[in-house]
């Protein structure tokens, strides 16, 4: 899901960014 395009969560939630780093993280 969030995979696909982890930079739209972060423009529509910037709150989610620390979110979607961990997942690139990953």
């Amino acid at each position: 899901m969030a995979s696909s395009r982890p930079i739209l969560l972060v423009e529509d939630n910037p709150d989610d960014e620390r979110l979607t780093l961990r997942a690139l993280r990953r």
